[in-house]
């Protein structure tokens, strides 16, 4: 009788077990690395911004909430930011001494969900609970 070599049933059951829990382990993970991504493009994108609408003021004496009139003078890459499709950017207040811009999450698990800074650069989100968008309350 000829002795086959090979790995039996039993071993590639092991071995299937144990990439699925080391996957379902690494999942969440990737997930949250994606988050932290997406969330760190809307705040250098809030943070472009805001500097466009300080240079702003500094020669209009008030905020303006068009983001066009930023781009065309005041050097704001709107083209990036609106190419981003994991947010809708808009300066939500826009007075003399006021100054708020939101990002709202269009897709995924935070759909919905805002990022905003002020005139200070304070950066603020609407739920406190998400800690993978690296935002201390």
């Amino acid at each position: 009788m000829v002795k086959i070599k090979g790995f039996t049933l039993i071993e590639l059951l092991i071995v299937v077990v144990v990439v699925g829990i080391l996957v379902s382990l690494a999942i969440p993970n990737y997930m949250t690395s994606i988050e932290r991504t997406k969330a760190g493009r809307a705040k250098f994108n809030l943070q472009a911004i805001r500097s466009s609408e300080s240079w702003y003021r500094a020669h209009e004496d008030i905020y303006t909430d068009d983001l066009g009139l930023l781009e065309a003078n005041w050097g704001l890459p709107l083209a990036q930011i609106l190419n981003d499709t994991a947010w809708t950017y808009t300066v939500d207040q826009a007075e003399p001494i006021d100054l708020n811009i939101v990002a709202e999450r269009n897709d995924g698990p935070y759909s919905g969900e805002t990022i905003s800074m002020d005139e200070d650069g304070k950066l603020t989100i609407s739920d406190n609970t998400i800690e993978c968008w690296g935002v201390k309350p």
